[in-house]
């Protein structure tokens, strides 16, 4: 499996790990057979796993989604790690639970690049928030997928009302004199499919109709 696999037997005690777990928790077989999970996770046994393990036992499937963790490296220094990964129990014949069942994977990359994503989505939406220009993004059926303040200060609708509609539909439907505007008319909507860069002058229609 190439999810790191341990198997806690009767007690906190490891009896049985793939290699994936080698590879992750920097042990050597046989040196984690027969210690306990504090032994082979002294840095992160205490604030992390012991609690875990206590309810593991007591017979509850536990869930851990991105927990950050301290793991000494051979050399003494300190690696910040990220895992996800649950604790099962085993129960046998008699229903009492005699082990867990622990996959566990090291998501520390995954994770950091969600959290530059995070930090590039939260420093666009600053930008774009703080524009004096109207800014929509639409997807290929032409809905609104993005709307900044000063669009919602041009059209009046809050980007929750625009969001999933066609954009047209909503502020762009009717020529300056008053007629229909048909979607297939409109040069904003013939951009996307036609890959063009339009420029000009467009009438858009305020929530309160003017």
């Amino acid at each position: 499996s190439p999810a790191a696999t341990s198997v806690m037997w009767g007690s906190d005690q490891i009896q049985l790990y793939n290699d994936a777990y080698i590879f992750i928790a920097g042990e050597r077989h046989p040196d984690a057979l027969g210690r306990p999970a504090a032994a082979n996770w002294a840095e992160a046994y205490d604030n992390f796993l012991g609690p875990i393990l206590d309810r593991a036992f007591a017979g509850e499937a536990v869930t851990v989604a991105e927990q950050p963790v301290a793991l000494a490296n051979g050399d003494g220094t300190i690696a910040q790690r990220c895992f996800s990964g649950s604790f099962s129990p085993i129960r046998d014949e008699s229903g009492r639970v005699a082990g867990i069942f622990h996959p566990l994977a090291d998501v520390t990359e995954q994770a950091r690049a969600q959290t530059l994503l995070s930090e590039t989505s939260r420093r666009l939406d600053a930008i774009l928030n703080n524009t004096r220009e109207a800014v929509f993004l639409m997807d290929h059926r032409q809905h609104c997928a993005y709307a900044n303040a000063a669009a919602e200060q041009l059209t009046g609708y809050t980007f929750a009302e625009m969001q999933g509609r066609p954009l047209h539909d909503v502020v762009h439907h009717k020529y300056p004199d008053g007629r229909h505007y048909p979607l297939e008319e409109c040069p904003i909507d013939r951009a996307f499919p036609q890959d063009d860069q339009v420029e000009g002058e467009e009438i858009f229609v305020h929530k309160n109709g003017h």
